[in-house]
């Protein structure tokens, strides 16, 4: 069981900036992190946003991962998240419970590797688990129409940062749907997760998050007609859910 804070926002250059630089080079851009303890050079800063590591957390022992996942995204079955890690491993999130913070709690198993990664292969897949919420969905999955089901490849470049026992997580995101030619602009996911929701309540309080949320939000305000949309906590499968309509 984990417990997670997470937000989601695009990434979109300010109109005085838009015509500066192509903003698929900024993606290319290989950002590393500095020295343990000192701000990460993720890429908010490149499009006006604070960054989150430096100002609303401070980094601690460092890691930068990248790979690409096949979400699926089940009708109005935004509780559960399923999703083929590195597009193999298939994975299914169960949401137990969202409190007041935003905070969910989560619980996750591995359903095995999988070849076909389509309707039929999920519907034998989720049948054939030794866990009762993947043979629910399964059913629920068989049940619907071919319109109710759909696959979103997400290319990911994370940066984690472990402290005081919560992973601080910045996640650059490229998503492209299934059969889908708009190009959608990258985002980025800030996530706190840990074994311990205390520990993330505690992170929520601190004056350094709420005054970068009200930073981001006064950033997004300027460049987005409804920003509304965003900086409301939630995980991927409601975020690709609200995405997709």
């Amino acid at each position: 069981m984990t417990y997670e804070w997470r937000i989601f926002f695009p990434l979109v250059k300010p109109k005085n900036q838009e015509n500066s630089k192509n903003t698929d080079e900024k993606i290319a851009v290989d950002h590393v992190f500095q020295l343990e303890g000192t701000p990460a050079q993720t890429p908010e800063k490149e499009y006006g946003i604070p960054p989150f590591f430096g100002t609303a957390v401070q980094p601690g022992s460092e890691k930068i991962t990248q790979r690409e996942d096949l979400y699926v995204i089940i009708g109005e079955c935004e509780g559960f998240g399923l999703k083929y890690r590195n597009k193999k491993g298939l994975e299914l999130k169960s949401r137990l419970a969202t409190d007041p913070q935003g905070v969910e709690t989560w619980e996750k198993v591995h359903l095995g590797n999988s070849k076909e990664r389509n309707r039929g292969d999920l519907i034998k897949v989720l049948g054939e688990a030794s866990f009762p919420k993947a043979n629910q969905l399964g059913q629920s999955i068989k049940n619907m129409s071919e319109d109710g089901i759909k696959f979103v490849t997400v290319q990911k470049k994370r940066w984690d940062s472990v402290a005081s026992g919560v992973e601080a997580e910045v996640t650059l995101l490229n998503i492209s749907w299934e059969n889908q030619k708009e190009k959608l602009p990258p985002f980025l996911s800030v996530c706190l997760e840990g074994s311990s929701i205390k520990e993330i309540h505690a992170l929520l309080e601190t004056t350094a998050i709420r005054l970068w949320l009200d930073r981001v939000g006064m950033q997004l305000d300027q460049v987005l007609e409804d920003p509304s949309l965003y900086l409301k906590p939630m995980g991927y499968p409601q975020f690709l859910a609200q995405l997709s309509k």
